[in-house]
């Protein structure tokens, strides 16, 4: 049985506007669309902001549409979401790709993320400080200024409740939003 989960994402003051649809998923027992999403996510991060979006449509077999709800972050941008098993979105401007972010792709990995976990964690920190703290995180969303002078992105550590879990924004490298929820 499948099911949609909707959600809206405020995970920085710079996104406080972005809104979106996490796509249907099957019940968390399903191990084959596991390993689907696990491979569309493993595409996912291949992406590199700055990439032709030309490459990437092929990258994804072609399976993309337009998304015309909301507008793009930037005035000349187009948005597309591919149309696998997890919704992947992109924003292209002038045939690049400069916003990517993943919907339901989190929900397949597991980490061992506690309350004790969320204490040790400060503003400032890297990736490299995170993960030696919560272990691998799954990258949610990146995404480039229209200058190039801040690269945003969101990661989240799942628990095993799948209800529980951690958010972090980070802006160049640093960790300046931190969230916890269910914990």
């Amino acid at each position: 049985m499948r099911f949609r989960v909707s959600a809206v994402l405020f995970f920085t003051a710079f996104l406080s506007s972005m809104a979106y649809a996490e796509p249907v998923m099957p019940p968390p027992s399903n191990y084959e669309t596991d390993i689907m999403a696990i491979g569309e996510y493993k595409k996912f991060l291949s992406v590199k902001l700055g990439d032709d979006w030309e490459k990437v449509k092929a990258l994804f077999g072609g399976e993309v549409e337009e998304n015309k709800i909301g507008k793009p972050f930037r005035e000349k941008g187009k948005k597309y979401n591919t149309k696998g098993w997890t919704t992947i979105h992109f924003q292209v401007e002038d045939g690049k790709v400069y916003y990517k972010s993943s919907g339901g792709v989190a929900m397949k990995f597991k980490a061992e993320v506690t309350k004790e976990h969320f204490d040790l964690l400060k503003k400032g920190m890297t990736y490299d400080e995170l993960k030696a703290i919560l272990g691998e995180g799954i990258l949610v969303s990146e995404w480039v200024w229209p200058d190039g002078s801040r690269v945003v992105q969101q990661y989240e550590w799942r628990a095993k409740n799948r209800r529980s879990y951690i958010n972090i924004g980070m802006t160049n490298g640093k960790a300046d939003a931190i969230q916890k929820s269910g914990m």
